[in-house]
């Protein structure tokens, strides 16, 4: 066989094989069963800062108002546990309002319990979803157990705010106590607390603001009250405070019936001087607000990133669902998540759905093969397709190998302990660990190494035997692998008989498919042949006057054994004798396949 020229037919880009598919869309299928139940059941909220507007009379009985700041930032608010409130509390029917920023009202219930554990419940999917909302909370209680002697014919009045499981930012307490009501000298120091008193006729409005509570921290606050204005006597402030309120509220609530308009009023007035932070004056939700946007657009960005490095690698140009080079989808991914994490609601999500849209990738192309030839594949190249399809750095967002199915789980792991990271977010970052191999062909070396181990599987027929070639740019740079048929007998016009691995389309990608080629000249003796013999193999005319013929592996053992014929021979047959030395002589590659 004579040296091919560098115009010979073009190296056969290959693709993955679908082996392993089955595990990962069984997992999908069983991840998309699972969420009905997980989004019924799940919800992301965060309160933000509260406040609270006590209305103090002088039996001891004390109205408040409790205002809650409150971002929903996934799924929706079923119900609202408040706990370490005043014991033995009331509330009210039509105590709760509930608001969103766009002032759109849900419906709510609210009940207590003795320890001064407030439930607010909404109706199934009716509570709030994704946003900024307020919850107004309206309760009686009583303070006679929180009375003590103080100096100067004062007593001392005490009322806890409670914790909560996360840190407050610019918490507000107002409390409208009787006339000559004043500050108790006893607040901590190392706080940064503003404290501010008003006298309104018969009435003193005392007022402390915090820039920050910790979390799970009670806030305590004490005032003085001059004794003659508050007509509880000893023997009542000694009495349960739970009994004494529900004496309260039955005598000045007629069983249930709202409380007076006085509450109402210290809302609206602390609301409006700014006691309820708005959610843009907090850091913390800010950085929130990105978290989620930014994990999505991360992962899209790695993943295109990635791809195309790796498709360079293997000289392939990737397809991506949106048409444009990487780097106008790489710009597309970063303006999708920082839209997103400036808007909010439909427009938001809208925006961050381009960033996978821009990151998913169909079947590479396999750009032309450069000028080369080919040659006999080396010992050295054999160790390499030994060592061939080791892991690349793609493995880290290609969710069909064992290393990206990991980073996946490690990513839902920990993103579901962030704060502002929502299922949505996880589900279309999931989306940029399609970024698979199987879109796209394998190197020259993984088809060299996928050829030799099915070289060892062959049973050739008598006089035929195989060679690993590869085909070499002018650099030296290997471009494709081919297993060739080498017949005893050779008629004229006899080109290629190869083994080579088609790319063809399949489920999620490229699937490797090994098939024959046979090329033969026009108008010789082996193309004759070849018809005679075989005349249902189609022919694809190339340059040169070559033909072309993409088949079976049957068909192409069986045509090498039609052109090893003796009879189909022009000029002299190789002998038996010549053949067995140049094997004997022939490099480790030229492999002597089993008998039939």
């Amino acid at each position: 066989m004579g040296a091919p020229s560098p115009s010979d037919d073009p190296p056969v880009r290959t693709g993955r094989s679908v082996r392993g598919r089955g595990g990962l869309w069984v997992s999908l299928v069983m991840l998309s069963a699972s969420l009905p139940s997980v989004a019924l059941a799940w919800t992301d909220t965060h309160v933000q800062t509260a406040s609270a507007s006590l209305r103090v009379h002088e039996d001891a009985s004390v109205d408040v108002a409790l205002v809650v700041r409150v971002q929903v930032r996934g799924g929706w608010l079923e119900s609202l546990e408040i706990a370490g409130l005043d014991p033995g509390l009331t509330v009210a029917e039509g105590s709760i309002d509930v608001r969103s920023d766009e002032g759109e009202r849900f419906p709510a219930r609210a009940s207590a319990t003795d320890d001064g554990r407030v439930t607010i419940t909404f109706p199934r999917r009716a509570g709030p979803r994704r946003g900024h909302h307020t919850l107004a909370l309206r309760y009686r209680a009583s303070l006679a157990s929180r009375i003590s002697d103080a100096q100067d014919d004062h007593v001392r009045v005490s009322w806890t705010f409670p914790g909560w499981q996360s840190g407050l930012d610019g918490v507000s307490i107002a409390i409208d106590a009787p006339r000559g009501a004043r500050f108790v000298d006893e607040d901590d120091l190392l706080v940064t607390l503003a404290r501010e008193r008003e006298v309104r006729g018969e009435r003193a409005i005392l007022r402390w603001r915090r820039a920050h509570l910790p979390r799970t921290l009670a806030w305590e606050l004490s005032f003085e009250v001059p004794r003659a204005e508050m007509t509880l006597t000893a023997s009542e402030r000694g009495t349960d405070g739970r009994d004494l309120a529900r004496e309260l509220a039955g005598e000045r609530s007629g069983g249930g019936a709202p409380l007076n308009d006085d509450v109402n009023d210290h809302v609206h007035d602390e609301v409006d001087r700014g006691a309820v932070a708005p959610a843009t004056r907090s850091a913390g939700s800010t950085i929130e607000a990105f978290t989620g946007p930014a994990l999505v657009g991360l992962l899209c960005l790695v993943a295109l990133l990635l791809f195309a490095r790796e498709a360079r690698s293997r000289g392939a140009r990737p397809r991506g669902w949106l048409p444009g080079p990487t780097t106008l989808r790489a710009g597309i991914i970063v303006f999708a998540a920082a839209g997103a994490a400036l808007f909010d609601g439909p427009s938001a999500w809208a925006l961050l759905a381009l960033a996978p849209l821009a990151t998913l990738q169909r079947s590479a192309l396999a750009t032309t093969a450069r000028l080369g030839v080919w040659q006999r594949a080396r010992a050295a190249d054999l160790q390499i397709a030994r060592r061939a399809g080791g892991t690349r750095a793609l493995d880290l967002v290609d969710a069909t190998r064992p290393l990206g199915l990991l980073v996946l789980a490690v990513v839902w792991g920990v993103a579901t302990r962030a704060p502002g990271v929502e299922l949505a977010h996880l589900l279309l970052g999931t989306l940029a660990f399609f970024a698979s191999r199987r879109r796209l062909p394998a190197p020259p070396y993984e088809r060299l190494g996928a050829l030799l181990r099915y070289a060892g599987t062959l049973q050739l027929p008598e006089g035929v035997a195989v060679a690993l070639v590869v085909h070499r740019d002018t650099q030296g740079r290997a471009q494709d692998a081919r297993l060739r048929l080498v017949t005893t007998h050779r008629p004229s016009g006899t080109l290629r008989l190869d083994v080579v691995i088609a790319d063809e389309e399949g489920g999620g990608g490229l699937v490797a498919i090994p098939r024959g080629l046979v090329v033969t000249r026009e108008a010789s003796a082996a193309e004759e042949r070849v018809n005679e013999a075989h005349p249902g193999l189609v022919a694809r005319r190339g340059p040169g006057g070559r033909l072309a013929r993409l088949v079976e592996l049957d068909a192409l053992f069986a045509v090498a054994r039609t052109l090893d014929a003796p009879e189909a021979l022009e000029a002299p047959p190789t002998s038996r004798a010549s053949l067995a030395a140049s094997r004997a002589s022939a490099p480790p590659m030229m492999l002597a396949a089993p008998r039939r």
